[in-house]
């Protein structure tokens, strides 16, 4: 992840087998909420992830070509 989009982070690179991939998330989606919480920026996703347990599913809001979507992603 890199530059933040106005609302939202957007996905710069997904690593094959990584579990943001097995959930489908793509390069260019912009991740708005995780595990019910917004997301507004990078800050708000590293506290949403680091308080997160590992092994758990978490919904995950995003939006892709200005289409919303939700996915579930198990983290590691």
């Amino acid at each position: 992840m890199a530059r933040e989009a106005a609302d939202g982070v957007p996905i710069v690179k997904i690593r094959d087998g990584a579990p943001a991939a097995f959930a489908g998330l793509m390069p260019g989606d912009v991740v708005v909420e995780f595990a019910g919480r917004s997301i507004q920026n990078r800050q708000d996703l590293v506290q949403a992830v680091a308080s997160t347990p590992p092994g758990g599913f978490v919904p995950i809001s995003f939006e892709r070509r200005e289409e919303r979507f939700l996915t579930v992603m198990r983290l590691p």
